[in-house]
């Protein structure tokens, strides 16, 4: 079950650097369950397969497209920074390198997201480059929005 969707995660990746609900919606929620039912009769299975997963698909991107040198550290923010076993399994499959959530660093873990968007904004006001460039297949930098008003 893990490398079936851990393929299908890769295969998104490849095209572009992000996925969303989009690609993990209702349809891929139900087929990823009956699928792991197939091989467990445990509801907490299912939940422990898909904690695998993301832990997973987390090192596969840093793997397959970040990956240039050690990483000395890695912050986790989200929801899923809540999940103690994905936590664990980020700590052992990124070892050595240091993991920590956002909130052991003084960061409100549901936050992190929500003020990246905010300097993103502040930036496209200011008409200056957030520069993503390093995580997505743009080759310059560019204005990261666009003002629109009523």
């Amino acid at each position: 079950v893990l490398d079936h969707y851990q393929k299908k995660i890769l295969f998104l990746l490849k095209k572009r650097r992000s996925t969303g609900r989009e690609d993990f919606d209702e349809k891929f929620t139900e087929d990823f369950i009956r699928k792991t039912l197939e091989y467990t009769s445990k509801p907490e299975d299912v939940i422990k397969t898909a904690s695998e997963l993301t832990a997973r698909s987390v090192y596969l991107v840093y793997e397959n497209f970040f990956r240039s040198g050690e990483l000395d550290e890695l912050i986790l923010c989200g929801g899923g920074a809540l999940n103690r076993y994905i936590v664990k399994r980020l700590k052992e499959l990124f070892y050595p390198a240091k993991v920590y959530v956002s909130d052991e660093l003084g960061y409100n873990h549901s936050a992190v997201e929500s003020l990246s968007f905010a300097i993103f904004a502040f930036l496209t006001c200011l008409q200056l480059s957030g520069d993503s460039s390093p995580l997505t297949d743009i080759s310059q930098s560019t204005i990261s929005g666009k003002i629109c008003l009523p």
